[in-house]
């Protein structure tokens, strides 16, 4: 073969465009296929967003229900307090609901104190969370997980905090952690010639303590080996 021959061979580009089309394919099959698992990886983590997202405020609202019920509990409550206020129970001897120790309290609380107003919000509370406790120990038929924790002080109770896990009814690994602690009326009385007035802030009636959502991870399982990077000579 001369010298022309080999360089025509070269200079001829009889094959080079097939050559660049199957380049090209490779490359768009390649990219096509990037995007495609972009695409889907994007969908799946958007499914898995929308689900957190509904789960979210699913929570919430079981959390927003739970908050409902107590708050009716302590309404109940405040109405029997200040009714004992009202129509001065605390002089009978005896109460249709109250135990005789705490009724007495109250009673003695109201003989000659120091500072009459101060003694009409001591028996207010006295009286408001012995039926707060009674009421929100009555939500265990519908909140059986409900856990209150009462401090006694005495014949009376002096605080109480309920703590709750709520799970959703859909996907049971997850969960809101909700605790209360119940804060005491805040009534300003005024006891002027005899004529009793009082003034009820706008506070709430509880304190959130904890509003928390998680999700149960289960534990890895005990039979499955874990490589300990060590490679053991083959047998």
């Amino acid at each position: 073969m001369n010298k022309n021959s080999i360089k025509n061979n070269m200079l001829n580009e009889k094959g080079a465009t097939s050559v660049l089309v199957i380049l090209m394919m490779i490359v768009l099959v390649t990219l096509g296929s990037f995007a495609i698992a972009s695409a889907n990886s994007n969908i799946k983590l958007s499914k898995t967003s929308a689900n957190w997202n509904k789960l979210y405020y699913e929570l919430d609202s079981l959390g927003e229900k739970y908050l409902s019920d107590i708050d009716a509990c302590l309404y109940r409550a405040e109405i029997n307090a200040i009714s004992y206020i009202n129509n001065e129970e605390y002089e009978e001897l005896t109460h249709k609901d109250l135990p005789i120790e705490l009724h007495i309290a109250a009673r003695e609380m109201m003989e000659e104190p120091q500072n009459i107003d101060l003694a009409y919000y001591n028996v207010l509370n006295l009286v408001y969370y012995y039926y707060a406790d009674t009421y929100i120990k009555e939500l265990s038929e519908k909140y059986p997980e409900n856990v209150i924790s009462s401090l006694p002080d005495g014949a009376k109770i002096s605080a109480i905090i309920t703590d709750i896990i709520l799970i959703s009814p859909e996907e049971p690994d997850y969960y809101l952690n909700v605790s209360l602690e119940i804060r005491p009326l805040d009534y300003a009385f005024s006891n002027e010639g005899g004529n009793l007035t009082y003034r009820k802030s706008d506070s709430l009636r509880y304190s959130v303590i904890s509003w928390q959502q998680a999700q149960i991870h289960p534990a890895a399982t005990s039979d499955i080996e874990i490589w300990d990077g060590n490679i053991s000579p083959k047998k």
